[in-house]
């Protein structure tokens, strides 16, 4: 054994002391732990762990090595609670789920469409709104008349050629949506999604809307609802 071998040696001895027979390891808080003998370990390992309510490593290491110590306590320690009988019985498998990142659709790729009626002005009675699920930005048109093919001009001029194509369209049960959208649905191949009666919330992204728009046009008429459309 070489100088810095001795050293070593030496700096690893003073961290124990003999009491009698027994040896224990120090620690600066005064509560020095027992050197546990090889043929004494497991005996120690049932009384901390299974004679305590079977709790789980951490538990089971801090009471053991609250009175002892011996090399390799905490791989005993690992080694013994996950063979115990009981505890694999007993306790609930944990399945890991990995995480799923929600994708968000690409722009336009969804569209919610509803039309608002509006009072005559040049001959235009209604508004059509198509509003971006994922930026919420909208596109608008005055209507003559709402029939399919007005509804369907909006929806080719406005979204398809400005914005590409379109994967899900959102709409109420109205006769001139339902027109248009099974035309573009087997000719574009557009999903069409048709919200139950009733239930305005179901298309409340572009229904909201309506009021804001309403109120912003009738504002720039100066209260006159005749020109709302100018």
């Amino acid at each position: 054994m070489d100088d810095k071998e001795l050293a070593t040696f030496v700096r690893f001895a003073t961290g124990f002391f003999l009491d009698g027979t027994r040896l224990w390891r120090r620690r600066r808080d005064g509560a020095h732990q027992l050197f546990a003998k090889p043929e004494s370990r497991i005996a120690i390992l049932k009384a901390v762990h299974d004679d305590l309510g079977h709790r789980g490593f951490y538990a089971t290491r801090a009471a053991l090595t609250d009175r002892f110590w011996w090399p390799q306590v905490r791989a005993d320690v690992v080694w013994y609670v996950r063979t115990c009988h009981y505890c694999q019985i007993q306790q609930a498998t944990k399945v890991l789920v990995p995480p799923t990142v929600a994708m968000p659709a690409p722009l336009f790729s969804k569209v919610y469409m509803d039309t608002m009626h509006m009072p005559a002005s040049g001959g235009y009675h209604y508004i059509v709104q198509g509003r971006c699920s994922l930026t919420h930005w909208p596109e608008w048109r005055p209507l003559r008349t709402e029939t399919g093919h007005t509804l369907g001009e909006f929806i080719r001029q406005e979204l398809l050629c400005r914005w590409g194509a379109l994967r899900e369209i959102v709409s109420d049960n109205g006769t001139p949506f339902l027109a248009a959208l099974k035309y573009l649905a087997e000719t574009y191949g557009i999903r069409h999604i048709r919200i139950s009666g009733y239930n305005s919330r179901a298309n409340g992204l572009v229904e909201r809307a309506h009021l804001d728009a309403r109120q912003a046009m009738f504002k720039a008429a100066n209260g006159d609802e005749s020109k709302w459309s100018r």
